[in-house]
């Protein structure tokens, strides 16, 4: 069987544009909310049913995905590539789609990290100062 060669992930978030920046955030946004919609409940007999997510959620996930692939960045656009599932069906054989779905999970799971990434840091940015009240005390 032949090696899978190692595919290079990492995107710097300094070096992306601001727009670029928030629709990561955006694209990390909408899939953090499709997962934690979507379920599955399990019975004692051993089947299950899973509870998809709401038709919102998942138009504004894809909506938010084809967003990410108008992004100029060419790591960007690498990362939007390896995640279209339309690629799995290019694999020949199961080895090789195995390969594929496991770069698929995690070049997704890096655009959500770039996400989040952004969103921290504009948060920590716009956080207000707070000042603590010096209390004195009173002599009685």
């Amino acid at each position: 069987m032949a090696r899978q060669k190692k595919i290079d992930l990492s995107v710097s978030i300094d070096s992306l544009s601001k727009e670029t920046k928030q629709k990561l955030a955006r694209f990390a946004s909408a899939t953090k909310q499709r997962e934690s919609e979507a379920y599955r409940v399990y019975f004692k007999d051993g089947s299950h049913t899973e509870i998809p997510e709401s038709r919102a959620t998942i138009t504004e996930y894809f909506a938010a995905r084809e967003d990410l692939s108008t992004c100029p960045e060419p790591g960007i656009q690498k990362l939007v590539h390896l995640i279209q599932i339309e690629r799995l069906d290019d694999a020949v054989d199961e080895a090789s789609a195995g390969h594929i779905q496991n770069v698929y999970h995690l070049a997704d799971n890096e655009l959500v990290a770039l996400g989040f990434k952004f969103q921290t840091a504009v948060k920590a940015k716009n956080k207000k100062p707070t000042r603590r009240r010096s209390v004195r005390r009173r002599a009685r």
